[in-house]
């Protein structure tokens, strides 16, 4: 797992500023069968953009900003800039891409997140999940 605060320092700002418009729906909190850590997932997209939703989910241990999580995403952001670089420091799993390192989108695999994560994110720390 790698820690919360790690991640967000790392992201962006334009994927920041990018997750407002997400919309985040059919949350569901509860925790991991294989782990025993809090887990929460929904389902997210960006309504001016695609119709598409993704499954976006956070695994994670404890409260607050040096709290370790696992974070996937199924959007294309994750899957070819940040799955294969937060796989590697332990703050995801291979689930979506092929797990090639991303050398155009992330050539130096520098951890961040994608708009969906980050949204969903923010979410569960104003609700205090996280």
């Amino acid at each position: 797992m790698l820690s919360l605060r790690t991640i967000l320092r790392a992201t962006p700002p334009e994927t920041m500023n990018g997750s407002s418009t997400v919309v985040l729906e059919n949350i569901r909190i509860g925790v991991s069968k294989t782990t025993g850590n809090g887990k929460a997932v929904c389902r997210s997209h960006t309504p001016k953009e695609t119709q598409v939703k993704y499954t976006t989910s956070v695994e994670f241990e404890g409260r607050g900003p040096d709290t370790q999580v696992v974070i996937t995403c199924s959007c294309p952001d994750h899957m070819f800039r940040w799955e294969v670089a937060l796989t590697k420091k332990g703050g995801s799993r291979i689930l979506y891409s092929n797990g090639e390192k991303p050398v155009v989108q992330n050539p130096t695999e520098k951890p961040g997140c994608c708009r969906h994560a980050f949204s969903f994110i923010k979410l569960l720390q104003r609700k205090g999940t996280i």
